[in-house]
């Protein structure tokens, strides 16, 4: 009985070295393009660089079962892998500076664990890791255009920014505006994050602030306002009509700021000012006193091509006079 055992035994280990060897005799290796690079948290107070540019490029030999290198070879072709490894400093406890051992930090990495495959080689062995410790400083905020020239604000909410930044930093915090920025914060205002670059792949940021740019310039033409128009309530409508006792104030010249298009467009409408007449007016003894509504095109306006030339709202003085009511038939 004894010796059936050990036969058994015998024939079981040698079935493992067999498939063992024809395990190892199936597996493949292959070598990629991979790239290292730091993981950037713009709310980090740590800092990592590497003693080379980053990121930083390299060879990789993996090996693996066919199955497995066939799919990161199909992946990789189809653009779907691009064997990026993170190395995000928050999880590093060494004292710094240091030497990190590239291919050790490779297979330890969770990206590696998901390719189920073992990195063999790789072409960049070691790299110097040094770690800094940032502190948060409270900085002004400084505009720039996609050219690094600054512009000047109207208005910056709020004016200054808590940020962590390397020790011996002077600079100011940057909020960089594109063209389309740029145009939106003339016509209103538009709400960004400003950060201070750390490195050309790192920078931390602050919390967002809105942006208010002066209005661009626009060239300054008369137009006279001939034509007025008449709004009313619907209560009034058909009931009142209105009496002007500044008719002549009214349809005296107006300087406006605007491109020529838009100005000529104003200039053309069946209508240049609104008088308005509210419900509840009728109630109103004595002259009434309103602003006018221009008539400029909304689109204009919108655009930042049209707008009084001073902010000097020009007011329509007014009665409310009953209309004689048609008896019914």
């Amino acid at each position: 009985m004894l010796e059936k055992i050990k036969k058994y035994a015998i024939v079981i280990f040698l079935t493992f070295l067999v498939w063992a060897w024809a395990f190892n005799a199936l597996e493949r290796s292959i070598t990629r393009p991979a790239t290292l690079v730091i993981a950037s948290n713009p709310n980090s107070d740590i800092f990592a660089t590497f003693d080379r540019p980053a990121p930083i490029e390299m060879n990789l030999e993996f090996k693996g079962t066919p199955d497995k290198i066939g799919k990161l070879i199909d992946r990789f072709d189809e653009g779907q892998e691009n064997l990026e490894f993170k190395f995000n400093p928050e999880n590093e406890k060494k004292e710094s500076p240091y030497t990190l051992d590239i291919l050790k930090f490779l297979n330890d990495h969770s990206k590696k664990r998901k390719l189920e495959l073992e990195i063999l080689k790789s072409s960049v062995e070691f790299v110097q890791v040094k770690v800094e410790k940032l502190e948060k400083r409270t900085l002004k905020i400084k505009c720039v255009d996609e050219n690094d020239s600054e512009i000047i604000a109207d208005n910056i909410s709020p004016s200054t920014v808590d940020i962590f930044v390397r020790k011996g930093f002077t600079g100011d915090a940057k909020v960089i505006l594109s063209d389309r920025d740029i145009e939106e914060a003339s016509k209103d205002y538009v709400i960004r994050v400003p950060f201070v670059p750390l490195s050309p792949t790192d920078r931390r940021e602050g919390r967002r602030v809105r942006i208010d740019l002066p209005a661009k310039e626009l060239p300054t033409d008369t137009v006279q306002t001939q034509r007025i128009g008449y709004s009313f309530g619907k209560n009034i409508m058909g009931r009142y009509a209105i009496e002007l006792v500044n008719a002549d104030e009214l349809t005296s010249s107006i300087s406006i700021k605007g491109t020529e298009a838009a100005v000529d467009t104003f200039r053309n409408q069946k209508v240049h000012i609104f008088v308005v007449a509210l419900d509840g007016d009728e109630k109103k003894d004595g002259i009434i006193t309103r602003p006018v509504v221009f008539n400029f095109s909304q689109k204009d306006v919108a655009n930042g091509d049209l707008r009084l030339a001073k902010d000097e709202p020009r007011e329509a003085k007014f009665r409310l006079v009953k209309l004689p009511q048609t008896p019914p038939d």
